[in-house]
């Protein structure tokens, strides 16, 4: 037999102290259970599908002997103590009060808390044009970029804070955007607007903003543009190749020593793309130690991009409208 759990014997005598019954029957009830009095019986007593909602089932219908005599526990015990003491089982201390948790913040009056869940179930329609956009800023939601370039007649309207360019990082100045995307339901906004004295800012559909539409993939192989992860060219889906994988296949192609004008060529390669780095270790071994030394340093080729929001034309001093595609003098 193993030997007795020092954890469970304590938990069986607080158990039995606080219930005021025998330890005997506290541990014959365990057994009962499948649950014996030594290391294995911790385990499985701890364990998450032994609940306390199948322990209560259990023992409330259970006999156990006191000192005053045999007591039928879903009679005599209250359920709250019997459940304190399935929880002294489990480990747990029923009786340890939780700290409140303060807050810094002000609370907020039942009204605004009534007012702020109304809002949040009012169909986007009904909603104001900076509840909107907040709501934007906050998660890109493709509903309400919709809503948002609806409002505006398809135009531009967006206008970023200065200074952070980075793809996909870019911050929306809000005021400013509410004060243009009133005015785009009456007038065309130019591409760049002139919002401080003699600092011009560009102005952006809402629906360049989405980073979905922005992504642009290189094939690894030719180097065209990917569609959804099919290059056209080379006949080969790289959809659920990784990119390190994608990263190793550049790296043997501007080796030289690849035929990539080779449909066979390129199917091996992918092939073995296909079952990871490793393979393509094994496949192209002298690639290998090039591929480690870029890798440490971030060096990978990048064959994965996030198109900036500006397009490839300047921004026009003349402010060329997209109504008519003239420039307006």
């Amino acid at each position: 037999m193993s030997a007795v759990n020092a954890t469970l014997e304590s938990r069986i005598s607080k158990v039995s102290e606080f219930l005021k019954v025998k330890p005997e029957d506290v541990v014959k009830t365990l057994e009962n259970l499948g649950i014996e009095n030594n290391d294995e019986g911790l385990s499985l007593l701890d364990a998450s599908t032994t609940t306390e909602e199948f322990l209560l089932d259990e023992l409330k219908t259970k006999s156990f002997t006191s000192q005053q005599g045999t007591i039928v526990v879903s009679k005599v015990i209250p359920i709250l103590k019997l459940r304190a003491a399935i929880s002294i089982l489990k480990g747990k201390d029923p009786f340890n009060k939780a700290p409140e948790v303060v807050s810094n913040t002000e609370p907020v009056s039942a009204v605004a808390a009534v007012i702020d869940a109304l809002k949040e179930q009012r169909p986007i329609e009904q909603l104001k044009d900076k509840e909107l956009l907040e709501m934007y800023i906050k998660d890109k939601s493709i509903e309400i970029e919709n809503e948002l370039d609806k409002r505006s007649k398809h135009r531009r309207f967006i206008v970023l804070k200065p200074g952070n360019n980075e793809p996909g990082k870019e911050e929306i100045d809000l005021d400013n955007s509410l004060d243009l995307l009133k005015k785009s339901r009456k007038m065309v906004i130019p591409e760049v607007v002139s919002l401080e004295a003699g600092k011009l800012r560009p102005t952006y559909f809402i629906t360049s903003l989405n980073i979905q539409d922005r992504i642009i993939e290189h094939c690894p192989i030719c180097n065209n543009i990917l569609f959804n992860g099919y290059c056209v060219t080379c006949d080969i889906d790289f959809k659920d190749i990784g990119l390190e994988e994608r990263a190793y296949v550049r790296l043997i192609i501007e080796k030289g020593s690849f035929n990539k004008k080779s449909y066979a060529d390129r199917k091996a390669v992918f092939a073995s793309a296909s079952k990871g780095i490793e393979d393509l270790k094994i496949t192209w071994p002298s690639v290998a130690p090039r591929f480690d030394e870029l890798k440490a340093t971030d060096n990978l080729p990048k064959l994965k991009f996030i198109k900036p929001t500006m397009s490839e034309q300047k921004v026009d001093p003349f402010y060329r409208l997209e109504s008519e595609g003239n420039r307006s003098f």
